[in-house]
């Protein structure tokens, strides 16, 4: 009986600890340099939460990966240096959910112009899975999300002078899979340098306006 009572008491005395359970992040930081170049990575290191460790992994792989990359490069570079910089921003971090959104960004060879290149990841914070936009809509946001809905929201913004749009651009072929979540839990789309503008437009960033309904179940 009195073993009995014990658990029992241990059970409840985790209870809150369980429920009031926070997801934290702090940055973690990699530098390489060489004659070629540099590579310098800020990444976060998740805790509080489940899958904290299943997310890590994933983050310092898609770090691990970029290192590879400007190592490959490095070994047929040009003259000039190659930097690599790795950078991040928690956008939203509630209803189970973490997204993160990745800058890379790159100078040296023949261009000296930085180039700056952004990719969102959004996780369960339950277990870790890497979520599709699909993943985190009901019904009718996944109805409100089409080719031609984000076209119009592009043509607006180049309206608006906020970007140039390639002048041969006139409809989305396919929904991009490069998305993140902002602060209100608002799916945005993300569109880097080059796909349907000049280097001069930056990361083309997309507000769809329609918030997450995902709250840990699929």
């Amino acid at each position: 009986m009195k073993k009995l009572l014990t658990s029992l008491i241990v059970c409840l005395c985790l209870i809150p600890q369980l429920a009031f359970a926070e997801l934290q992040y702090d940055t973690k930081e990699f530098t390489m340099d060489s004659k070629q170049g540099s590579f310098t990575a800020k990444y976060p290191f998740v805790s509080g939460v489940p899958a904290a460790a299943a997310i890590n992994r994933q983050i310092q792989l898609l770090v691990s990966q970029e290192k590879q990359a400007i190592e490959k490069e490095w070994q047929t570079a040009p003259t000039e240096p190659l930097t690599r910089e790795f950078d991040y921003e928690v956008t939203y971090g509630d209803n189970n959910l973490l997204s993160l959104n990745f800058s890379i960004s790159m100078q040296g060879g023949d261009d000296d112009r930085v180039l700056t290149l952004a990719t969102g990841w959004t996780f369960d914070t339950i277990n870790g899975q890497a979520l599709r936009w699909q993943d985190l809509v009901d019904a009718k946001g996944k109805s409100a999300i089409n080719k031609d809905a984000l076209t119009l929201l592009l043509k607006k913004g180049a309206r608006r002078n906020e970007y140039v749009l390639y002048d041969e651009f006139t409809k989305l072929m396919d929904i991009p899979d490069d998305y993140y979540l902002d602060n209100n839990g608002s799916i945005h789309f993300q569109f880097n340098p080059y796909l349907i503008g000049p280097y001069s437009s930056g990361v083309i960033d997309i507000d769809t306006g329609v918030i997450t309904a995902y709250k840990g179940e699929r």
